[in-house]
């Protein structure tokens, strides 16, 4: 696992867990943003250098 995987990982890991608990403690809207930022964080590409 390189460190790009990783960083996103546990990003996509922190948002999904704060979403958990805003859920449990009643907060919907602050749920709804972070299980939306877990979606995106664990669904989007990176941009990659382009070589010459």
């Amino acid at each position: 696992m390189n460190t790009h995987t990783l960083y996103r990982d546990l990003t996509t890991g922190v948002f999904f867990t704060a979403g958990i608990l805003e859920l449990f403690s009643g907060q919907f809207i602050l749920a709804t943003m972070f299980l939306g930022l877990a979606s995106l964080a664990s669904n989007l590409q990176s941009v990659k250098p382009v070589r010459h």
